[in-house]
């Protein structure tokens, strides 16, 4: 399920002390816009004794919009959809430093995919097979999401929530939600508030503030660890309990592994990492 770009206002009644989220199931023929963005860049110099200090440098920039549609759901749970992808591209540094640009061999197509039995079934929109590459890149951007409930909505109080209050459960329940969909990272520590409603274009939304530890979990044979403090928010609309946005930055902060680091090496640079996941109902 690939934060809403509009600038909201709050919403009336924004300062009341506690906010209800209404949950309701899916229907059939709804459709969301979904867009995703990924980027993490960096320059960094590792010295240490006996060696030229090494520059390190990366750029990595994910980004892809999608449409889907509800074609058969139980409860809360889709099972059926079709998804319509728009151009889904990666961009990133060679080994010789200069950019490559990646274009998914799903952009511009259009797949219907059905969860049952624990597997995810993907043919084109005729019902007829498609190359084993597509449905492999289809699964992978649903496996998360078709066939269960969706972890976070699912995690969310229910009741009245007290405006101001943090939310333990909610923010352990983000930690693995994120983990699941962004390979390779560690997310602690957690922190998610309720602060406020803003009217959004599709209605009133509930704003959580969010912060968070992450560690990106590298290979063995990587010199250096690279972590950050995240800042950001999540975005749930307040008719439906569906969520909207999630919107999360934060700098780079790097350290030598611990044996080069007991060793005197030390890294100096600095880098950024942005993740930003929308969904937006469409008009029937």
């Amino acid at each position: 399920m690939p934060v809403i770009a509009v600038a909201g206002k709050p919403a009336k009644g924004a300062a009341a002390s506690t906010v209800k989220l209404e949950r309701k199931d899916l229907v059939v023929g709804e459709a969301q816009a979904q867009t995703g963005l990924f980027s993490l860049k960096y320059d960094v110099t590792l010295s240490g004794p006996g060696m030229e200090p090494q520059s390190m440098s990366s750029l990595v920039e994910a980004t892809g919009d999608s449409t889907s549609t509800v074609l058969a759901a139980k409860g809360r749970v889709p099972t059926r959809v079709k998804v319509s992808f728009d151009e889904q591209v990666a961009t990133m540094t060679d080994a010789q430093g200069q950019p490559k640009r990646e274009v998914a061999v799903i952009s511009g197509k259009t797949y219907v995919a059905e969860a049952a039995r624990g597997s995810i079934t993907v043919t084109d929109e005729a019902g007829e097979p498609v190359p084993e590459e597509e449905a492999k890149q289809v699964r992978e951007r649903l496996v998360d999401d078709l066939g269960k409930e969706n972890a976070l909505e699912k995690a969310l109080p229910q009741g009245a929530i007290k405006v101001g209050a943090s939310q333990p459960r909610l923010a352990q329940v983000f930690e693995s939600f994120m983990e699941e969909r962004m390979e390779g990272t560690d997310f602690a520590d957690a922190k998610l508030k309720l602060t406020e409603v803003r009217d959004r274009p599709q209605g009133k939304v509930a704003v959580f503030s969010i912060t968070s530890s992450l560690i990106f979990v590298n290979a063995s044979t990587s010199p250096m660890l690279m972590s950050s403090d995240l800042e950001g928010s999540m975005e749930v609309l307040l008719d439906g309990a569906w969520l909207q946005a999630i919107d999360l930055k934060g700098d780079l902060d790097f350290q030598p592994v611990t044996q080069l680091y007991q060793q005197g090496y030390r890294t100096k640079g600095k880098g950024g990492v942005r993740l930003r996941l929308t969904s937006q109902p469409q008009p029937r």
